[in-house]
């Protein structure tokens, strides 16, 4: 009789470690998951960040300029130059005349294949899949794959080495963008 009392009280002591265990695995995965992350994690939180689909429907609904920016939490490139976008106010300022879309590996664009007139993910694998890679978007959506960081850039073309290389770009996009504007007018 002993014994089976002993065995009982085991069964009941490993149930109720079982259950405790089963609520804290519980409890710990929702607390994980609402964790909001935030988007634009490494590359800075001066910047008013949006998810691609957000960004994008804002930049054709408003007729913003708009810049798409791949990075991840793990590249130490994204993290320079998020620190140097901290420091440099002339280049938050500047962002604020763009819609700033972060694609930070937990909201990048639709990785569906090619479909005509329909922007995928692998669409912004035209050179490699480095990071961080930045590209501009015309006011109408239209990616402007035509906007490197450098003329002679034929590798990496869609990386800036600072922030200071990458707020001359986003000087220059707006300029054409105004004289396009002035230009259609006359």
């Amino acid at each position: 009789v002993s014994e089976r009392s002993g065995v009982r009280s085991s069964l009941e002591a490993f149930s109720i470690f079982s259950m405790r265990f089963i609520a804290f695995f519980f409890i710990l995965i929702v607390f994980v998951t609402s964790q909001q992350v935030p988007l634009g994690r490494e590359m800075g939180e001066d910047v008013d960040w949006k998810e691609y689909d957000e960004g994008m429907k804002e930049i054709r609904e408003k007729g913003r300029p708009g810049m798409i920016v791949f990075h991840r939490n793990y590249c130490t490139q994204c993290k320079r130059l998020g620190e140097e976008i901290h420091e440099n106010p002339k280049f938050i300022k500047r962002s604020k005349k763009f819609v700033m879309i972060s694609c930070n590996g937990f909201n990048d664009p639709d990785p569906t294949p090619f479909e005509f007139g329909k922007v995928s993910f692998f669409s912004f694998l035209l050179d490699g899949k480095y990071l961080p890679r930045i590209f501009f978007v015309y006011p109408n959506g239209t990616v402007a794959f035509s906007w490197v960081s450098s003329p002679l850039a034929f590798q990496y073309r869609y990386y800036y080495r600072s922030a200071r290389q990458w707020n001359l770009k986003m000087k220059d996009f707006l300029k054409a963008l105004h004289k396009e504007h002035v230009e259609s007018e006359l």
